[in-house]
This record gives C-alpha cells, sequence and structure tokens, in this order.
C-alpha cells in the first residue's frame, strides 16, 4: 500500500516494535497501545496510523521504562525486520551500495511513513543520510522516533557495508545524548542539537562491492528460481557492448512476455532496469579495477557509446564518477 495521506501517518509496525520491547521487558504494553487508540500486537503491521498517537505511546513507554535511550533500543532490537519484508530482498540485488540507499529513501517515502523528510548528501569525502520531519520537531516522542529512525537505518546500511559496520558520525535534533549511546556505538562521534538526524560516513565506502547478511539469504523458493535471472544475464551479457537492449526483446527470445519478466524480476526485488545497472556497472568496474584502461574504453564496455553518458550513468548507480571510483579503489579507502 502507498502512503499518500493528508495528515502525517506511519505504518503500525513501528509502534508495535516499541510495544513488543516493552512487553519483553515485563512491561505489559497493551493497556498503553489501547489508551492511545492503537491496534493490538497481533493486528496488522501494514495499518496506517496517524504518527502523533504513534510518538505520543513512544514517549509514554520511555518514561514507564526510565529507558532515555528507548528508540535506540527498540531499534537495535527491531534492525530491518521493521520494515516491510520486499525491502530486505531489493537490498540483496542492488548493484552497488549507493543505489540501495537509494531505494531504501524511495521505500521509506512511499511505504513506511508520510511527511518524512530524508536524503543522500554527497560530500568530498563523506556521505550523509538525513531525516527529519518538518514543523513536528516539538511533538512528544519525536526524539525517540528519530533514535528509533537511525537505528533501524543502520540495521539497513549493514546489509550494504558489512555487519560490523558503524557510522563515523551521527547527529540527532534532541539537545541530549541519551544514557549509554555511546557503549552502544564505540567510536562513533555522537553530535546533539543538530538541525536534522543524520548518519555520516566514509564516501569511499561507495566503492565497495555490497556486503550479504548471512540472515538474508534468499528462500528455498528463491533459490528455486534463480536460474530465470541467470539466464537473463546471460542474454543481456551477450548483448550488452552493442547498445542497449529492450524488455520486449528479452521477452522475446526467453519465449514469454513483458508481463512475465516483470513479474519474475519482482520475485528476487529486481525491476529490468536495476538488471541492466547491474550488468554495466559490474562491466565498468572490472575495468576499474585495473589502472591502465582508460575511461573511454571502460565506457565501451559497459555498453555505451558517449564518454559523458556513461559518466552520468555511472554516477547515478554508484554515487561516484568513474575517477572518483578508481581513486576511491586504489588510494582513497
Amino acid at each position: 500500500m502507498d502512503i499518500c495521506q493528508s495528515d502525517p501517518v506511519t505504518r503500525f509496525a513501528h509502534p508495535r516494535a516499541f510495544a513488543g520491547f516493552i512487553d519483553s521487558c515485563g512491561i505489559a504494553a497493551g493497556p498503553w497501545l489501547a489508551s492511545h487508540a492503537l491496534p493490538t500486537l497481533h493486528d496488522d503491521p501494514g495499518e496506517l496510523i496517524p504518527v502523533l498517537k504513534a510518538w505520543s505511546l513512544f514517549d509514554c513507554l520511555a518514561a514507564q521504562s526510565g529507558l532515555t535511550q528507548l528508540g535506540w533500543l527498540v531499534g537495535q532490537s527491531a534492525g530491518s525486520a521493521a520494515m516491510e519484508p520486499n525491502l530486505a530482498v531489493t537490498l540483496q540485488n542492488v548493484p552497488t551500495p549507493f543505489y540501495g540507499l537509494q531505494r531504501i529513501l524511495r521505500h521509506t517515502r512511499s511505504k513506511e511513513s508520510s511527511h518524512i523528510s530524508q536524503g543522500v548528501l554527497l560530500r568530498a569525502q563523506e556521505v550523509v543520510y538525513f531525516t527529519h520531519y518538518g514543523g513536528l520537531k516539538a511533538a512528544l516522542g519525536y526524539h525517540h522516533s528519530q533514535n528509533y529512525q537511525l537505528r533501524v537505518y543502520m540495521s539497513l546500511f549493514r546489509s550494504l557495508f558489512g555487519s560490523d559496520w558503524l557510522p563515523s558520525q551521527i547527529g540527532i535534533e534532541s539537545h541530549c545524548v541519551p544514557h549509554g549511546l555511546d557503549e552502544m556505538l564505540p567510536g562513533v562521534e555522537i553530535l546533539s542539537g543538530q538541525p536534522y538526524g543524520y548518519i555520516l560516513f566514509p564516501k569511499a565506502l561507495l566503492a565497495r562491492p555490497v556486503a550479504l547478511h548471512a540472515e538474508q539469504t534468499r528462500s528455498a523458493y528463491r533459490e528455486s528460481q534463480s536460474g530465470y535471472v541467470k539466464s537473463l544475464r546471460t542474454i543481456l551479457e551477450s548483448s550488452l557492448p552493442y547498445g542497449y537492449v529492450s524488455q520486449e526483446e528479452v521477452a522475446e527470445e526467453m519465449g514469454s512476455s513483458v508481463r512475465t519478466v516483470t513479474r519474475r524480476l519482482s520475485d528476487y526485488g529486481l525491476t529490468y532496469g536495476m538488471l541492466i545497472d547491474a550488468l554495466r556497472f559490474e562491466r565498468a568496474r572490472a575495468a576499474l579495477d585495473s589502472a591502465e584502461v582508460r575511461l573511454i574504453d571502460v565506457a565501451a564496455l559497459a555498453g555505451v557509446e558517449d564518454q559523458g553518458d556513461f559518466t552520468r550513468l555511472f554516477k547515478r548507480i554508484s554515487g561516484l564518477t568513474p575517477s572518483e571510483y578508481r581513486y576511491f579503489l586504489h588510494e582513497g579507502d
């Protein structure tokens, strides 16, 4: 269900994560959900509820438990499971970490919460992923919500950067750093009183391959169907050096329809465009590993004739220009 509401709403999965965590701590969450006119722990996590009701619940549960760091604890406990399941599948198949960040952005805006401002800022040596609700900072529970968001995003980013990854710096809008947060995030600089919440990490990470968690392996069903995607890749790999291959052409060669190709790819969290991007990037990355290969030749290997078009394509996929990628790959990390 896509989110399109005039008043701020969010999926019930998020307050349910808070209620479930508090329940596990020995504090009955049911009465608190009822007092806020929210669904029960057994109801649909995808139901849309008012954001302010959810945040008010967070504030009450933090006060009841005495945990100023409740948002961080819940986010750590829930992890990426708090998001819609198809997002985890999609992140397994993205061609680059930057592509994954963009998918997380798109998913959050359309599926998780309305009225949220998020984005990725690319600096010379750093990347900043920021989140903010404009005009709602004074609302009860806002800071618990932001802390929870940041911790959930960290879990998602670990599917891109590795299970042991930690950001260089985290910023929060609250003027108080929650108790024990420095112990939860060893070595991470934590800045309070910021204009928005953010996660900062070195830009060089964008030049690394996507890391896959052991717990994010495909289901037996997807493994049994993987031959379909392999067949598509084989067709595309042989045709890519000669230019773009339309989905209609590929469907015809596969003996199926465009609709079938689209549906089968969606089983893996893929689109046809993502598959093309992945193949082009893989070819380009392999060539860029060698400092001897000229960029114009790298572009040709990726099936792009114009150098400027290739640079724009590469940056859209990776967040880096080919020159930046080569620099970070060989010198910047």
